[in-house]
């Protein structure tokens, strides 16, 4: 049996784990899996093969990465004599694209990573970069191309369309892989900007925009129009109707002035503190009332036209 090394010298391992920081549950699981490659080793020709099927035994992705973890360290220690570091947590075997990539390809990845980071980019913009980069560069090397040279325009396009042709790849994903063949390559930049000329384009879609639900509406609603008294300032009152009848932003309900109210044609016009865009809405009777309560009842004395409408009074921290 392959494992007979590992079994043979076990205790010492574990011994090892015990007076190493490693918690008693954890080189517990060390040596269950142990007493389990005892048992179906001879069925087994890799600690690869072993770890898959533990895998494919739960459905939990916890004791999935465990088992990777565990494996890693029978394998290292059993072939190699290395003995296990709770500090360096190095699995069997990574899953994702990049992994799968053949050198030059990895290289490609690891060249972009060390340009996003002497860019000053954020680690989670060159790891979503470097993820839809490994992907193309997979599909690539799916076709039995392992480099850069190898790579025509039909490949590229057969990676973003459908068999009709259509863009079947979003926006986003494109700019995922713009951004690796944007990146200095070193020798693979002059075929990196040769298959950057080669992407197609995609249109931004935006994002689905999430809306209440009929009784989050009415929720809302009998918050807002509830009679009891002390529940709900008039102020409170009327930034909730302003929000929910009208939806404006936050920050232009707090700079709106009496000077974006037009009574006489029940209008709200102002320009958009975000966007510099000018806007107008009707102004409900339900929303009218609910400033004119709030300015004429609750609404300090101020110099009206220089503040504004809904005054804002900074809270103490």
């Amino acid at each position: 049996m392959i494992f007979d090394n590992l079994i043979l010298h076990a205790d010492g391992l574990i011994q090892y784990m015990q007076c190493h920081g490693y918690a008693k549950s954890y080189y517990r699981q060390v040596k269950t899996e142990i007493n389990w490659l005892k048992k179906n080793g001879d069925a087994i020709d890799s600690y690869e093969s072993a770890c898959r099927i533990r895998e494919g035994q739960t459905s939990s992705p916890e004791m999935k990465r465990r088992y990777r973890l565990e494996y890693g360290i029978l394998k290292r220690f059993d072939l190699h004599g290395i003995y296990p570091d709770y500090r360096m947590k190095e699995p069997l075997f990574h899953y994702g694209a990049y992994h799968q990539l053949c050198p030059e390809f990895q290289t490609i990845i690891e060249l972009y990573r060390q340009a996003g980071e002497n860019h000053g980019l954020k680690i989670h913009t060159i790891k979503g970069n470097a993820s839809g980069g490994s992907n193309f560069l997979l599909a690539m090397q799916a076709k039995g191309l392992c480099s850069l040279a190898e790579i025509t325009e039909e490949d590229t396009m057969a990676f973003f369309t459908d068999s009709s042709g259509m863009i079947a790849l979003s926006d986003q994903y494109r700019k995922e892989v713009a951004a690796i063949f944007k990146a200095e390559l070193g020798n693979y930049t002059a075929d990196a900007r040769r298959i950057l000329t080669y992407l197609p384009r995609t249109r931004n879609k935006r994002k689905n925009i999430a809306y209440l639900q009929p009784e989050e509406t009415a929720s809302i609603h009998d918050a807002l129009f509830d009679d009891e008294p002390g529940k709900l300032s008039l102020r409170n009152r009327a930034i909730g109707t302003l929000l929910y009848y009208t939806g404006l932003r936050a920050c232009d309900i707090a700079n709106l002035t009496f000077s974006d109210i037009d009574w006489d044609n029940d209008e709200i016009r102002l320009i958009q503190t975000k966007t510099d865009v000018p806007l107008s809405l009707p102004l409900s009777p339900v929303v009218g009332n609910a400033l004119y309560d709030y300015i004429t009842i609750e609404r300090p004395k101020t110099l009206i036209h220089m503040c504004s409408l809904v005054h804002v009074v900074p809270t103490t921290p």
